[in-house]
């Protein structure tokens, strides 16, 4: 199965590079082997297997914009 079928049966939206946490360990998603999920958890050298029931899908937080100027907006000034 590739990562993206196995997030697929379990409604998660992964790919290779996803953040994750698995049993309470942040990781990153390498690749998978057969239903389970390669991660490599932080401070590690290899990656381990992972259910993927056990997989916590970690959110990229959302960039800070309040001083980014928006198109037009220079018109109105």
């Amino acid at each position: 199965m590739t990562i993206r079928e196995i997030g697929a049966r379990h409604g998660l939206a992964l790919e290779r590079g996803s953040r994750v946490l698995c049993e309470g360990r942040p990781g990153t998603i390498v690749g998978a082997s057969g239903p389970l999920l390669r991660v490599k958890f932080d401070g590690k050298q290899i990656s381990s297997r992972c259910d993927p029931l056990d997989v916590q899908l970690l959110h990229a937080s959302i960039p800070d914009v309040s001083n980014v100027v928006g198109q037009g907006s220079a018109a109105s000034l």
